[in-house]
């Protein structure tokens, strides 16, 4: 049951095509749904979890968007009621989640601390797409069964790269996955400042190399990850000055290990990795050494074009539009918090931010994980900024739910 609940978690959060089927997240909900049905000791535990007054009020905060959509559609008479079918998505997964959980805690979580069990339990998923990622990149014939369930278009995207994004298991190889390695970063992190073992430093490194490359085939957003899993870490106990000693043993050891990689592969990857991996990676900095700016050309969009003054009527009540009559964006914007604008308005917005934050509440009781809350709830925000976050990627909610979740069993002591 644990290779199972291991099976189902990873087809829960990354939700991919499977031809036939529709997807893997669909396979999940048969199968936990026949548990559910044949487990008396399984429903009591899904009743127990719903009851909590928490996840409850999350869950129904979650549950609103759809009425909401629906009722601004209608009283800006513009029908738009395209913005349902992510907001459909997202309940999906949390409600499927939430079934999942029993079987996490009955067969993955083994002590007392559930939050860093249910951390590690997460890394581990995320470490599992990483090495997908990395064979995908190695091998051909990987990268052909990679692509067998993907859709047209990922696998367009992917060429477009020359085969070096869209190299992982998911339905959404880019945004949704960066963010989601990204927060993987902040729970390396948390992990790591937990341990009090000499051997939890390897095992530190080695899980931290697997999310690292994993990270450079999906995006640059799960940098900013890192950046905040770097402070978390920074800002975990007292003792700074130790902390920083320790980062920096840290990052030599990385450094040395990425060294002996890169002279030890054959020189046609060596090749690959050169010309179009590192460039794509570190643009920011290619772009310094000619031009002088640290900029990318996905970040000079975000600034230039994606942001873009509102009247005070679409500031306070939105547009009530979503897309556009061709599918694409209503007004040309990805960013999370102008899509939100442009269709809710700033109460809609105000609104999304405080049940996002409904997720982070419970964790945020405990003492020693109050930071952990408060770090992702900052994370979420900050790729907000950039795209849809708060509320909007599956597997980020996903991974929250799961954490929330966690949280509770901690409190309950069972």
């Amino acid at each position: 049951m644990k290779i199972i609940t291991y099976i189902l978690s990873f087809f829960i959060i990354f939700n991919f095509p499977i031809p036939l089927i529709h997807s893997s997240l669909a396979i999940s909900i048969f199968v936990l749904l026949a548990i559910f049905l044949i487990s008396k000791d399984f429903q009591k535990e899904i009743f127990k979890l719903l009851k909590n007054k928490f996840l409850f009020c999350s869950l129904l905060g979650t549950f609103l968007l759809i009425p909401i959509g629906i009722s601004i559609a209608i009283i800006h008479e513009t029908f738009d009621f395209s913005i349902l079918k992510s907001n459909t998505l997202t309940i999906v997964t949390i409600v499927t989640t939430i079934f999942l959980f029993p079987l996490i805690n009955k067969y993955i979580i083994k002590n007392q601390d559930n939050t860093k069990e249910m951390a590690l339990f997460i890394i581990n998923i995320m470490a599992i797409q990483s090495a997908i990622e990395i064979l995908a990149f190695l091998s051909p014939t990987v990268l052909s069964i990679v692509r067998f369930f993907q859709k047209e278009i990922v696998i367009n995207l992917g060429i477009g790269y020359n085969n070096l994004r869209a190299l992982a298991l998911t339905g959404n190889p880019f945004f949704s996955l960066s963010s989601a390695f990204g927060l993987t970063f902040i729970l390396l992190f948390f992990s790591y400042s937990k341990e009090k073992e000499y051997w939890a430093t390897l095992n530190f490194i080695y899980l931290f190399l697997l999310i690292l490359i994993g990270s450079f085939f999906s995006g640059r957003t799960a940098f900013v990850g890192l950046i905040f899993g770097i402070s978390y870490f920074l800002l975990s106990e007292k003792n700074i000055l130790s902390k920083i000693k320790n980062l920096i043993i840290i990052i030599l050891l990385i450094t040395i290990f990425l060294l002996i990689f890169y002279v030890a592969i054959p020189d046609f990857i060596r090749i690959k990795i050169d010309n179009n991996l590192l460039p794509f990676i570190f643009e920011f900095l290619y772009n310094y050494s000619e031009t002088g700016k640290l900029s990318t050309q996905s970040t000079d969009v975000l600034l230039n074009r994606m942001y873009f003054q509102l009247s005070f009527d679409t500031l306070l009540f939105g547009d009530g539009r979503y897309t556009n009559i061709d599918g694409s964006y209503y007004m040309h914007t990805d960013s999370g918090y102008m899509r939100n604008l442009l269709f809710y308005g700033l109460f809609g917005l105000v609104y999304i931010i405080i049940i996002q934050w409904s997720f982070h509440i419970r964790i945020f009781i405990i003492k020693e994980y109050r930071l952990l809350s408060i770090i992702t709830f900052l994370y979420y925000l900050t790729l907000h900024y950039k795209g849809e976050a708060l509320l909007y990627i599956p597997a980020i909610m996903s991974i929250q739910t799961l954490l929330l979740l966690a949280s509770i069993k901690f409190r309950s002591g069972s």
